[in-house]
């Protein structure tokens, strides 16, 4: 029983481990917003690439998923982000941002005309990779209601497109070839035409690797770790629990039988003969 009350603890703790927080920098994040500056009209890149962005009309509010973050109006609000190589020029991808919409709307998240995009619509996640002989959509299944924020994220590993809601795969396509490399710019809360909704609602944590993150990886970042693995893990861990206590148990009950057997082989020896005794305990 104690040791199934351990092996429940550190699920327990590992569950603890996936709760949600800030993106976080390493050497294949090419750019993060935090979107904490809480005043002016720059939103700086965390990273050394400089990618900082133009604030456009978009508003600064202290409501966001982790303190600060942007408003945007569903009109004319958008964060203008340069072109530069690192986020340019990318041979696999991972598009992730925390939203919460103000409407049903569709609306643009992040979108660099040509190579890729992550967006709402139709009221799920949807987004797009240019590459090979031309564009992949992939469409998610859940839909996301207002008022609630949500982690979406949108990866490419030269095999795959695929979209993420908190920290779950909700859709996929096959796709190969390298990533389209344009000049354009890259804008944060609206899509360049052909794509072009305005989003309605906040968006706080926007990030941008140069690698396919795992399902765990963008799970660390997600509120909600992927419940199917983790219903997984806790029935493998209490069937790998039932057998050690079964193998246990058995144990147990063969040690008992020894020690009876030697028991008896003991007090067999005590009543021979006491010739007979001292042969058989030589």
């Amino acid at each position: 029983m104690g040791n199934r009350i351990i092996i429940f603890i550190s699920v327990i703790l590992l569950s603890s481990a996936l709760v949600s927080a800030q993106f976080s920098i390493d050497s294949n994040t090419m750019a993060l917003w935090h979107f904490d500056e809480g005043n002016g009209n720059t939103a700086f890149d965390e990273t050394s690439n400089n990618n900082d962005g133009t604030i456009d009309d978009a508003t600064w509010t202290t409501e966001g998923k982790f303190e600060n973050a942007l408003n945007f109006d569903g009109i004319n609000d958008l964060v203008s982000v340069p072109y530069s190589q690192s986020i340019g020029e990318l041979q696999a991808l991972t598009l992730e941002a925390w939203i919460k919409r103000n409407s049903q709307s569709d609306g643009m998240i992040i979108s660099k005309n040509g190579p890729y995009f992550i967006s709402v619509r139709n009221n799920v996640v949807e987004g797009g990779v240019y590459a090979g002989s031309g564009w992949t959509h992939v469409t998610g299944t859940t839909e996301l209601e207002t008022g609630k924020w949500y982690h979406i994220a949108l990866t490419y590993n030269g095999a795959f497109v695929k979209v993420y809601l908190n920290g779950s795969e909700d859709g996929s396509a096959i796709k190969t070839g390298g990533i389209l490399s344009t000049s354009q710019s890259l804008h944060i809360g609206w899509g360049e035409p052909g794509h072009n909704q305005f989003f309605n609602g906040t968006i706080d944590e926007v990030r941008i690797s140069n690698i396919s993150r795992s399902i765990f990886n963008i799970s660390d970042e997600s509120e909600e770790p992927p419940t199917p693995n983790l219903e997984e893990r806790l029935s493998a861990l209490e069937n790998k629990t039932l057998e050690l206590e079964t193998k246990i148990n058995g144990l147990e009950d063969r040690t008992s039988l020894l020690e009876s057997l030697v028991g008896k082989i003991i007090n067999f020896i005590k009543g021979l003969p006491e010739g007979l005794n001292k042969n058989w305990t030589n």
